[in-house]
């Protein structure tokens, strides 16, 4: 499968590359290097997380990358990842937006809920969760589809 295959989202339509750089376990001296790397090669999905501890420097390489007119924003899908400790409403947000500053970025194109540990929270708890940063997320995205889809998974 090469860098440039791509999937279309039932969901909106939206166009995700099918091969993505996972950022897990790059040191943070070698990831800003890496991500503008990747991005050389032909790499535009990039698939980052608060817990990985360096999207500070994934956000380096990707203004790098741009700055060099490797690609331009529109051609990137950034993917990030909501920590289990901060699932709960008030806490959610916050979190997002900190992933949003740590990459620089104004957008986030797929925000996941990192790893959705069982929990007592109810279906409308998540869904308040996550209607609580569309503003974050692309204008299209239709957050309760969203939701429904990774709660079936």
């Amino acid at each position: 499968m090469s860098t440039s295959e791509t999937v279309t989202l039932a969901v909106d339509g939206k166009v995700m590359p099918a091969v993505g750089l996972g950022l897990w376990k790059i040191e943070r001296d070698a990831t800003a290097d890496a991500v503008y790397a990747a991005i050389d090669a032909g790499y535009r999905h990039l698939d980052s997380a608060a817990d990985y501890g360096n999207e500070r420097e994934v956000g380096e390489g990707i203004t790098r990358a741009i700055a060099a007119g490797l690609c331009s924003r529109e051609e990137l899908w950034v993917t990030s990842k909501l920590w289990n400790t901060f699932h709960r409403p008030e806490h959610a947000e916050a979190a997002c937006r900190r992933s949003l500053t740590d990459l620089g970025l104004e957008y986030i194109d797929l925000y996941l809920i990192h790893f959705p540990l069982p929990s007592t929270m109810s279906i409308s708890t998540i869904a308040i969760l996550l209607s609580g940063f569309s503003i974050l997320l692309r204008k299209s995205v239709r957050l309760a589809q969203e939701c429904s889809a990774m709660l079936c998974h």
